[in-house]
């Protein structure tokens, strides 16, 4: 994971659209704007396209000249993927790692950076990534192989939470078939640990460590939630295996909203929808690049995308592993 701190982030695509050719990922053009060591044959691209085969198990190569739509979609989400991985390591209790290094705030051009903020001034998947996982009250998940999966919760706060931690295992991305819950007091300043299996009360291969049998489960899903009222704090999903199959339909629905605020998104989603991130020329999502389980609206705000919009929202959700976007117009 050492190399992730200097792997670049892909912009979206209205960031790309800005400058011609710059999304043509097989073009010199596009290499030019990569950064390397100078004495290396490799560019920070390779970095990422490492994860993408690591943690995806894609073929790189082939995917960028067949779908290099899909190229792009799968470099914007494992970007966040990998940072999401990282710093929970680094932010559990005992970790030996301060944190990481962020080595531009803004890219300098088109295409894929150091930034994390694009050349139009609009957040990349980096940087939703670390939104995601730097919280100042957070539930994280830690990977212990045959010990199942640890369960961290973070308050930074200098007041005492009362809170409810839910475990739920998803098969086919909506059928629960392990579960288990606890309530806990989270103390100002403090990192906690729990167990999947004290959680579920019952010896279950939650990680796939031991694979006694075909898995039982494609994702767990953990909720931290104020005990008092049921607002989720923080919620954190882990895959026993993150690598992307064939996709399907997922049952992404969004309907677009309008108050005093201005304009949101309702999004929904009938199984587990991964890596979800809103399309829209004229603005973007508030939150964007984040799991959706079923059961659950996440409303989110539009932000234009300059001060002169005069246009409706209009464009679609899209998720990594669904067959088809949900659209939304005014």
């Amino acid at each position: 994971m050492r190399g992730m701190r200097k792997c670049v982030s892909v912009p979206d695509d209205v960031a790309l659209r800005a400058v011609p050719n710059a999304s043509r990922t097989h073009e010199p053009r596009w290499k030019t704007g990569v950064a390397r060591n100078p004495s290396s044959a490799w560019d920070f691209d390779d970095v990422r396209e490492h994860y993408l085969r690591t943690h995806y198990g894609v073929d790189v190569a082939r995917l960028r000249y067949e779908d290099p739509e899909r190229y792009l979609e799968l470099s914007r989400a494992v970007v966040p993927e990998v940072i999401g991985v990282v710093f929970s390591e680094w932010r559990r209790a005992g970790s030996t790692c301060a944190g990481g290094i962020v080595w531009n705030l803004l890219d300098l051009r088109a295409g894929a950076g150091w930034g994390v903020i694009d050349v139009l001034g609009a957040p990349k998947s980096a940087l939703h990534g670390m939104a995601r996982v730097l919280q100042p009250v957070q539930v994280l998940i830690t990977d212990e192989g045959l010990d199942g999966l640890d369960i961290h919760l973070v308050n930074e706060t200098p007041h005492e939470i009362r809170a409810r931690v839910e475990l739920a295992c998803l098969r086919d991305g909506a059928v629960k078939v392990a579960s288990g819950s606890s309530e806990i007091v989270l103390a100002a300043r403090s990192v906690q640990r729990l167990t999947s299996s004290a959680l579920i009360g019952a010896f279950f291969d939650i990680a796939y460590a031991y694979r006694f049998g075909p898995r039982s489960h494609d994702a767990t899903h953990v909720k931290l939630l104020n005990a008092s009222n049921g607002n989720v704090l923080s919620e954190a999903f882990h895959f026993p295996d993150p690598t992307i199959g064939e996709r399907r339909d997922i049952g992404l629905r969004a309907s677009l909203e309008k108050d005093e605020l201005g304009w949101f998104l309702a999004i929904e989603t009938s199984q587990l929808a991964r890596w979800m991130h809103v399309n829209d020329p004229n603005y973007r999502a508030s939150v964007d690049w984040f799991h959706l389980a079923p059961g659950h609206t996440r409303r989110i705000a539009l932000v234009a995308r300059h001060a002169n919009v005069r246009a409706q929202p209009e464009g679609d959700v899209v998720a990594i592993n669904a067959s088809r976007a949900a659209a939304y117009r005014a």
